[in-house]
Order: structure tokens, then C-alpha cells, then sequence
């Protein structure tokens, strides 16, 4: 235990040090608030078309907040918040709970640019490569990974801070390091997905929804820049003000709007597995045909493949054409009648 006068100068952990005013009731209020947010999705979760990999981040984030809120209350309730253990714990739940809700601006990002890409015939054994659009998106998650690495390392030792005013300045660096990476995922995803918007011509109302993510999730992560910057007293009401309403608040506002807005309906998310397992099928030269979205069949993908192994005409080979990638029939305005559609598949630059 450490008493608040041997605080050292320059403390700047995030959320300051809990006190029974304002903490306690606020910690209440965000407990409740997640807790709310269960149902949508155990819903999400229970639904098969809406059950998607990019909601375990936002379900993720909302065990870390709870569990984050309940230990901040708990010290703000029994006077423990120069606990050693309670507050690292604390601070690991808040910092490592944060990356996780910038992963989906990558991953929708990823779902939003396949739109274009169609499978095509490759023969046997020939594999795809991956575009450079692919590459960028991969590094872009690397950074993530670096930065949720940081942030874990960074949480871990904030209650050696409390006793040692060394360990803030080794661990300064690492928190600008943690909320600069963070913030330029959260720039760029929007950005790049714009970029790929323009020049594939896809739909632009997912890109805006990036957008409103990216400024939810970009408030937390200036804020926390700066008290990393400029550091103010653990024990500030002004400061716990900043933390609740421009780190907290934003944060369930992205985690509800994750919940809340149909991800797959938006993105066209169950598409890209279909993508794949056609293509997969191509290169084992067990597809036959052109490639058929699977919104166009509405049918269970398993039973299609064995019943359905071209929808089109055997003499149509290859691929779609560029301006009708989802088509149910190929278009004729681009080749002559009666002529074979062999066209090959559009990339992402």
C-alpha cells in the first residue's frame, strides 16, 4: 500500500487513482451500461447470419470494462487505490481492453474492399496470391498486435509506478509508442477503405460507418496521448471528468454501434468465406462454370456445391465480367453472341 502523498510528480496512468467521489458511482453507471449490452449480443451470437468473427472484439471489450469497472469500484468502495495488485490489474483491463475495439475498422475494412474480387478458373494446384491491398491491411494489424504487446507491458507495471518514480520515465516511451500506433490504425483504416472505395467504385455508405468508428475510437486514444503528454493530478475531479466522458463514453458508444448495426447486411461479411471455398474448389478443378454470389442462391452453401456445381451454362468459362461481379446471368453488351466469357480476376490495385 501506498498513501496519495507519495504519489510520485508526474504520475500519469489512466483513470488516475479511484476515490469513493466520483468513482464509485461512475464505475456503477458504465457496469450497468455494458451489462446492458449483453442481450444485443447474445442475439447477434444466436442469430447463424449475424454470428461473424469481428463480434468477439466488441464482446471481448465488454468483459474488460466490466472487469476493469468492478475492480476500480471495488477501490474506490474500500479506500484500496494504492493497491499494488488492484490497481495493475485495473490498468491492464483498461489499456489492453482498448485494442481490441480498433481491430474491426481492419477487419470491415478487409470485408468492404473483396466486394470486387470475383474467383476465377486457375487449373489445378495454382494458388492465389495475395494483393497488395491484403499486404497493407496484414501490416496494419501487425502494428496492432505491437500495440496491444504495449499495452499489456505498460498495464503490468503501473503499480511498480507507485513506488518507484523511475519506472515512469522508462515506461513513457512505451505509452506514446502504444496510443501513436493505435492512432494511426485508427487513421488509416478509414482512409485506405476510401481509397480502395474510389478506385473499385463500391458502395460508400460502409465507409462513412468506418468513419463515425474511427472518430469514436479516435477520441479515447487522443485523450490518452495526451495525459501521456501532459500528465495532471491522479486525484483531479477535472481529470476523472476527461477520463469518463472522453475515454469511457466513447468507447461503449462503438461497442454498442458494433452491436447494434448489422455487420453482415452492411459489409456483405458471409460472402468472403463462399469466395473461398469456390476458389478453393477451382484450384482443385471441381467447380465448373462461372462463380455465382451466394446472396443470388440463398441456400445453405454445402448442399448448393453438391447440387448446384454451375449454375450457368457449360459453355461460359471463367469468370465474371468487371461490370456485373454479383450477377445471377452474365451480360452480353461487352461480347459477341454466342462467344465463351473468359476474363480474368480483378485485383486489388
Amino acid at each position: 500500500m501506498s498513501s496519495l502523498e507519495n504519489i510520485p510528480q508526474g504520475f500519469r496512468q489512466l483513470g488516475g487513482m479511484p476515490q469513493r467521489s466520483p468513482d464509485f458511482v461512475a464505475s456503477i453507471i458504465y457496469i450497468v451500461a455494458y451489462a446492458l449490452l449483453i442481450p444485443f449480443a447474445g442475439y447477434r451470437l444466436a442469430v447463424r447470419r449475424t454470428r461473424i468473427n469481428t463480434l468477439l472484439r466488441p464482446i471481448l471489450v465488454i468483459a474488460t470494462r466490466i472487469a476493469a469497472f468492478v475492480v476500480r469500484a471495488i477501490q474506490a468502495a474500500d479506500g484500496k487505490a494504492t493497491s499494488y495488485g488492484l490497481y495493475t490489474a485495473e490498468q491492464v483491463l483498461l489499456l489492453v481492453g482498448f485494442v481490441p475495439l480498433c481491430e474491426p475498422l481492419l477487419s470491415l475494412t478487409r470485408y468492404h474492399i473483396r466486394r470486387h474480387t470475383v474467383p476465377m478458373q486457375q487449373g489445378p494446384g495454382k494458388m492465389k496470391t495475395k494483393s497488395r491491398a491484403e499486404h497493407a491491411l496484414a501490416f496494419f494489424e501487425l502494428v496492432l498486435l505491437t500495440a496491444l504487446a504495449l499495452a499489456g507491458c505498460v498495464g503490468s507495471q503501473a503499480g511498480s509506478t507507485l513506488s518507484d518514480s523511475g519506472q515512469l520515465v522508462s515506461l513513457r516511451i512505451e505509452r506514446y509508442a502504444m496510443y501513436g500506433l493505435t492512432l494511426g490504425v485508427i487513421v488509416c483504416a478509414p482512409l485506405f477503405a476510401s481509397f480502395m472505395t474510389l478506385r473499385c467504385e463500391l458502395p460508400r455508405p460502409p465507409v462513412l460507418f468506418l468513419y463515425g468508428c474511427a472518430l469514436l475510437v479516435g477520441v479515447p486514444a487522443i485523450y490518452g496521448l495526451c495525459i501521456a503528454i501532459y500528465p495532471i493530478s491522479p486525484v483531479s475531479q477535472g481529470g476523472k471528468l476527461g477520463f469518463y466522458l472522453l475515454s469511457c463514453l466513447p468507447e461503449f458508444l462503438c461497442t454498442a454501434v458494433y452491436l447494434g448495426v448489422d455487420l453482415e447486411a452492411t459489409f456483405e461479411i458471409n460472402e468472403g468465406p463462399w469466395k473461398r471455398r469456390a476458389q478453393r474448389k477451382m484450384r482443385k478443378d471441381t467447380w465448373t462454370g462461372a462463380f455465382v454470389s451466394r446472396r443470388s442462391t440463398n441456400r445453405n452453401d454445402d448442399e448448393y456445391f453438391r447440387a448446384h456445381p454451375s449454375t450457368f451454362d457449360v459453355s461460359y468459362t471463367g469468370g465474371m465480367e468487371p461490370n456485373n461481379p454479383y450477377g445471377d446471368v452474365p451480360t452480353s453488351s461487352s461480347r459477341a453472341e454466342g462467344s465463351p466469357i473468359v476474363l480474368s480476376n480483378p485485383s486489388y490495385f
